[in-house]
């Protein structure tokens, strides 16, 4: 059994601080990422012995609206072959990780 929890991010900068405005009250955006990447560990560790797999997923800016690529954004099916990665590890697979592409990402 696999399990990948969606819609993550990076924490890294939000830790140190060095986000656009490091004086700026925490968000709810930056709650709820900090409180899915303790929930990703938390039940990574829990499950470790199960073989269920449990992972994070940023698929990446992605053009999800008419427009979005011309503004940079990946493709939606870049994005979704991220999660689509995510949600079908081999058994052996990772847990407990942030993932795009299929390349560990930092919290």
């Amino acid at each position: 059994m696999k399990l990948a929890f969606l819609g993550t991010g990076n924490m890294s900068r939000v830790i140190a601080g060095d986000h656009a405005d490091a004086k700026a009250v925490v968000s709810g955006r930056d709650l709820a990422r900090t409180a899915l990447t303790a929930l990703t560990v938390k039940l990574a560790t829990e499950f470790n012995e199960s073989g269920i797999l449990i992972n994070a997923v940023c698929p990446g800016w992605t053009a999800t609206y008419p427009g979005g690529e011309a503004q940079g954004a990946r493709p939606v099916a870049d994005g979704a072959a991220s999660i689509v990665w995510a949600a079908t590890p081999p058994d052996d697979g990772p847990s407990g990780g942030f993932f795009r592409d299929g390349q560990r990402l930092p919290w």
